[in-house]
C-alpha cells in the first residue's frame, strides 16, 4: 500500500492577509512618528500618523466605541461604576526601547491598541475585552494588544497649595480658583481648579469649569474595596450587539439617565444637595477677604481668599444635571457678581489679545495652541493628531477627546485651549498623563451640545459682553420662591424681560426647596416633575417623572406646579 507523502490539505495554511500587511514599507516607516514617543513598560510607544492615522480615526476607533459603550461589555470591564480615569483605547507603534544610539526600533514597531488605566485590573479587563472583540477580528487589522497600568494618568484637580501665576486682572478665563472638600478622609482643605470662560445661556450668566473638582474625595475609595471580590471569568463572552463597523458613531452628548452610573449620580447629588457651595479666589486686599476661608500658602503668609461664585442649589435641587455633567466633566458656577469689566478674553505669551467667542467644530490637527491655565499659566504648545477616548468618573461611556503635547500640573482642569489665530476654542482641560506628556481636552463642541440638550436652548455663547459693578442681571432679578424648570430661564430671557431669573447665592439658612424628586403630595403640595396639563403622551413621555408618585412633568409647560393640590 502506498501511502501519500503530501500533507493533508488542512495544513497548507495561507498566510492571513491583514492591514497592516498590505501596506507597503515605505507606508509602514511613514505611520510611525518618532519624535514622540512614551515609555510602556519594557516597551517604547511612539506616536502613531500617516494613513494608520486615517484608518485608526475612520474605521478603528468608532468600531471600538461601540463595543466599550455597549451597556453588558461596560458592566463586565466596571462592574457597579468606573470610579477612574481610564482610557479604554490609545493606538501606539510599539516597539522595543531603544538600547544604542544607532539603533531604530521604531522601524520594526508594530501597531499596538493600549488600554490604559491608573488601575491594572480595569486595564486587563478592557485589554481582554477589545482582543476577544468579534467585530475587530472581522477587520483583520494585524493590530496588536496589551494592557498598560498608569499611574501618572489622572484628573487635573489640584490641592490647596498657593499657585499665583500672571492672569490678566480683567479677564476670567484661565483665573485659578478654590473651593473647600469635604471628606471623611485625610484630605487638603482645599481644591483648586481653573475657570475657563463665561458661558450665556439665555442672558443668564454661568462660569464654565471641570465637574470633577466638586467630587468627594472618598468616593473613589469606597468602590475600591471590593477588589478582592473580582472573580475574572476567561470564559466571558463579549456582547453580540455591535453587528457592523459602520454603524452610525456619534460622540454628541444626550441627556439620557444610562449615560451616567445611576450610583455616581446619587451619590454625587446627596453630597452637594442642601450644601453651601462657594467657590474662593485669590485677593490682594487684606480688608476684602473672607475670614473664615484662608488659604495655607508654602510661605509663612496665608493666602486671602474672597468668595466669588456657588454652586446654585436652586438648580441642584431641580436637577443637577443642569450644573454637573460627569460624562464631560463640565460644570457651571453661579457668579455672585461681576466687579470687574470683564469678557472671554486672553493676553497669548505672543502679547495678542485673543477675544475666545466661537468654537471650534473639528480638532487641531497639529497645529500651535494656547491653553488659559490656572496653575500652569498662559503657554503656548503643540495640538497633536491623535484621537483617544476617555471614560471619566461616574460616566458609562467612552467620550472622544482632544489631546495636545504637554502635560499640564494639578489645578489647570477647567482652562480652555484654543487657537490664537482664529480665536475659536478647542476644548478644556479635564486629566493629564505626566509618563506621556499628554493633556486631554474635551471638545467645547460637545460640552455645547451637551448644554444646549440640557437647557432645551440653543442660545447658548461664551459671553463677550462687557459689565460693570451695577450689572441690572443680578440687581433686579427675580425673587422667586421655587426653582424653575427647564424652560423657565429660556422664556424669561427669551422674551427680554428686565428681571431675569439667576439662582439666589446659598446662605448657612435652612434651604426652603424640597430635595429632587419628592414627592409633597401628603403635604398638599405637588412635586417639581408634577404637570396637570394635557399636552399629550407623545410629549410627555420625552420628560422626567417624579420617582415617588411617577406623574410626568410636561416641557411645554413653563410653570413649575407647587399649587395646593384639590
Amino acid at each position: 500500500m502506498t501511502t501519500s507523502t503530501n500533507p493533508p490539505s488542512s495544513t497548507f495554511m495561507v498566510p492571513e492577509q491583514t492591514y497592516w500587511k498590505s501596506l507597503s514599507e515605505s507606508d509602514r516607516r511613514e505611520c510611525v512618528n518618532k519624535d514622540i514617543s512614551r515609555s510602556l513598560g519594557d516597551k517604547t510607544g511612539w506616536a502613531y500618523t500617516g494613513v494608520l492615522k486615517r484608518k485608526w480615526n475612520d474605521e478603528v476607533y468608532p468600531a471600538i466605541s461601540l463595543i466599550i459603550n455597549n451597556k453588558e461589555n461596560y458592566e463586565k470591564v466596571f462592574r457597579k461604576a468606573n470610579t477612574r480615569l481610564t482610557r479604554p483605547c490609545s493606538l501606539y507603534m510599539v516597539g522595543e526601547a531603544p538600547r544604542d544610539p544607532n539603533d531604530k526600533p521604531w522601524e520594526r514597531a508594530q501597531p499596538t491598541i493600549v488600554a490604559i488605566s491608573s488601575k491594572l485590573r480595569i486595564a486587563q479587563k478592557l485589554c481582554k475585552l477589545l482582543k476577544k472583540s468579534e467585530c475587530l477580528r472581522n477587520m483583520s487589522l494585524g493590530f496588536d494588544f496589551m494592557c498598560f497600568e498608569d499611574k501618572k494618568l489622572m484628573l487635573t484637580a489640584g490641592d490647596d497649595i498657593s499657585h499665583n501665576p500672571s492672569i490678566d486682572k480683567d479677564s476670567l478665563c484661565g483665573l485659578p480658583f478654590w473651593t473647600p472638600s469635604s471628606s471623611k478622609t485625610p484630605a487638603p482643605n482645599f481644591q483648586r481648579a481653573t475657570i475657563g470662560g463665561i458661558i450665556n445661556i439665555n442672558d443668564v450668566l454661568f462660569l464654565l469649569t471641570a465637574a470633577h473638582i466638586f467630587y468627594p474625595n472618598d468616593y473613589d475609595d469606597r468602590h475600591d474595596d471590593d477588589d478582592g471580590n473580582d472573580n475574572d471569568n476567561d470564559n466571558d463572552s463579549i456582547s453580540s450587539d455591535i453587528s457592523t463597523v459602520s454603524s452610525p458613531v456619534t460622540n454628541t452628548p444626550t441627556n439620557e439617565a444610562s449615560s451616567i452610573s445611576p450610583q455616581f449620580r446619587d451619590h454625587i447629588s446627596d453630597y452637594l444637595r442642601n450644601e453651601d457651595v462657594f467657590v474662593y479666589r485669590r485677593t490682594e486686599d487684606p480688608y476684602d477677604y473672607d475670614h473664615s476661608a484662608t488659604l495655607a500658602s508654602e510661605s509663612s503668609d496665608q493666602g486671602l481668599l474672597k468668595k466669588f461664585g456657588y454652586l446654585s442649589q436652586e438648580l441642584i435641587q431641580l436637577d443637577i444635571s443642569f450644573i454637573i455633567c460627569p460624562e464631560l466633566d463640565w460644570a457651571l458656577v453661579s457668579p455672585h457678581s461681576l466687579e470687574t469689566s470683564i469678557s472671554n478674553t486672553v493676553k497669548t505669551p505672543a502679547g495678542k489679545v485673543v477675544h475666545l467667542d466661537s468654537v471650534s467644530p473639528i480638532p487641531p490637527d497639529g497645529s500651535a495652541v494656547v491653553v488659559a491655565a490656572g496653575t500652569s499659566g498662559i503657554f503656548g504648545t503643540q495640538a497633536s493628531e491623535r484621537t483617544e477616548g476617555i471614560i471619566l468618573p461616574g460616566s458609562m461611556r467612552m467620550q472622544e477627546v482632544w489631546t495636545i503635547n504637554s502635560s499640564c500640573q494639578p489645578g489647570d482642569c477647567g482652562s480652555l485651549v484654543f487657537d490664537a489665530q482664529h480665536d475659536c476654542i478647542y476644548g478644556m482641560v479635564v486629566a493629564t498623563s505626566s509618563d506621556a506628556q499628554e493633556t486631554y481636552l474635551v471638545p467645547a463642541k460637545d460640552i455645547f451640545d451637551s448644554l444646549k440638550a440640557e437647557w432645551w436652548t440653543s442660545n447658548i455663547t461664551f459671553s463677550t459682553r462687557v459689565f460693570g459693578s451695577d450689572q441690572k442681571i443680578f440687581a433686579s432679578r427675580a425673587k422667586m420662591q421655587s426653582p424653575p424648570n427647564k424652560n423657565t430661564v429660556a422664556a424669561a430671557a427669551g422674551k427680554g424681560k428686565q428681571d431675569i431669573w439667576l439662582p439666589n447665592p446659598p446662605s448657612h439658612s435652612s434651604h426652603p426647596n424640597p430635595p429632587l424628586n419628592a414627592c409633597y403630595e401628603s403635604k398638599g403640595v405637588k412635586c417639581y416633575y408634577c404637570c396637570d396639563c394635557d399636552h399629550g403622551p407623545q410629549t410627555l413621555a420625552m420628560n422626567p417623572h417624579c420617582a415617588q408618585c411617577g406623574q410626568k412633568y410636561c416641557g411645554s409647560c413653563t410653570d413649575i406646579v407647587t399649587r395646593k393640590t384639590a
